[in-house]
């Protein structure tokens, strides 16, 4: 009987395997995935979030590609720029990541405290016992943390969906831009956006993410061609575009995308990621220490992640709507931009 398997070795997983060792309870983590950063992402991330520092989380300050006190909005070919420090977005500074760095560093230091990680075993059933949780016939845990993205395995097993998403699709390319910029255009897309988050040597994450799955694209392919730019290493993903749902059940707790924590808005994961990651590890300890693992105990941790994070997904869900909603009044648009950037 293990004490806690985790399921999916993104980001969020990989904290949690991180503080769970720390604390001197090395958890087993399964990856579907032979090699780490395999999912589409902008890699960038804000340095603050939910009462929590970046750097509390690396090691190794090589993974950090550029930082920036600056974002650029671009709408309809025009650039309003906001400066962070004192901007209306709400955070001072955005940090460009090396993801798969980040995850390989974040997987080294958990194994230097005992956790067991294994690339390329995809978990496909999960089957309840009595106070247990068994993974595909073989592994029997007390408590499993399913931190296995969109496509969740332990999501569907405990009933949750997810009835809102967009797709997004990410890859690398070259950009003289200077800041990190998102690109609005009605005449590309309706209901999504563009971006180049410079990283360096004149290279620059570049993607295009929207609401419509099956229009983003050709949206990138427009977007792509209005702005010049090319892209290699094209990587696609799903991502929930709702606000969170449940996150605790009896002998199971869900982080990151798998619980629907991604920016609404700004299609955003990486902080979520991070913040439920770390509770999550910290809920298991405790759990193991009360040797209680019923949905009941385990509710502080979704009260505790949903006390910082269900308000601003509310909010930037309702931006979301009303953005789209606005996105084909050009001069009401560059008018709210104008204003907003000079706040």
């Amino acid at each position: 009987m293990e004490k806690v398997v985790i399921i999916g070795g993104g980001i969020g997983g990989l904290v949690t395997a991180k503080t769970l060792a720390k604390e001197g309870i090395p958890p087993l983590l399964f990856e579907k995935n032979k090699t780490f950063g395999q999912k589409a992402c902008g890699e960038m991330v804000t340095e603050e979030f939910f009462g929590l520092n970046l750097y509390q989380f690396l090691e190794k300050e090589e993974v950090i590609l550029r930082k920036s006190e600056k974002m650029v909005i671009n709408f309809a070919g025009r650039d309003y720029f906001f400066d962070l420090k004192n901007s209306s977005l709400g955070f001072k500074k955005v940090v460009q990541l090396d993801k798969r760095a980040f995850e390989e560093e974040l997987a080294e230091e958990a194994k230097e405290f005992g956790a067991k990680i294994f690339l390329g075993k995809e978990v496909k059933k999960l089957e309840r016992k009595k106070d247990s949780i068994l993974i595909d016939d073989e592994i029997e845990a007390k408590l499993v943390i399913g931190a296995d993205g969109f496509h969740s395995v332990c999501r569907k097993f405990v009933g949750q969906k997810i009835k809102s998403y967009g797709f997004a699709i990410s890859g690398y390319g070259k950009s003289e831009r200077e800041y990190p910029t998102f690109f609005f255009d009605p005449e590309i897309s309706k209901e999504g956006c563009g971006w180049v988050f410079p990283r360096q040597g004149g290279e620059a994450n570049v993607g295009f993410g929207g609401l419509e799955a099956e229009k983003v694209k050709s949206s990138l392919e427009k977007f792509l061609s209005k702005f010049g730019l090319k892209i290699e290493n094209e990587k696609g993903a799903f991502l929930p575009t709702q606000l969170p749902f449940r996150l605790s059940f009896d002998n199971l707790i869900l982080v990151g995308e798998a619980g629907a924590l991604t920016d609404p808005f700004w299609g955003a994961g990486i902080a979520s990621a991070i913040f439920s990651g770390y509770l999550a590890g910290k809920m298991a300890k405790e759990a193991i220490e009360k040797n209680d693992f019923s949905a009941k105990f385990l509710r502080k941790y979704e009260k505790e992640v949903k006390e910082k994070i269900y308000l601003k997904s509310f909010r930037n869900l309702l931006l979301q709507k009303i953005f789209s909603f606005l996105l084909p009044h050009k001069k009401t648009v560059n008018l709210l931009l104008k204003i907003l950037s000079r706040l």
